[in-house]
């Protein structure tokens, strides 16, 4: 499994966390997605598929918030 973490903006409902969890975890390739409040990052263990990262991406940005991808594929 490989490591990914996307930086959030604005982020503190829990709704929007259990959305982006939620989601997130459905995706083929993801096994774990953590959303930590406090530091504004999405913690996402995955099986290195870079398009994973990019599908969490666009959840989040579908909730109305802004994500990027801060580091990718790391072990």
């Amino acid at each position: 499994m490989k490591k990914g973490i996307i930086r959030l903006n604005g982020v503190f409902c829990g709704a929007c966390t259990y959305t982006i969890e939620h989601a997130g975890r459905k995706q083929p390739g993801v096994e774990e997605v953590r959303v930590d409040v406090r530091e504004q990052l999405v913690k996402v263990d995955y099986d290195g598929t870079p398009e994973v990262l990019k599908k969490i991406v666009s959840i989040i940005e579908t909730i109305g918030h802004d994500a990027e991808i801060i580091e990718e594929d790391q072990q």
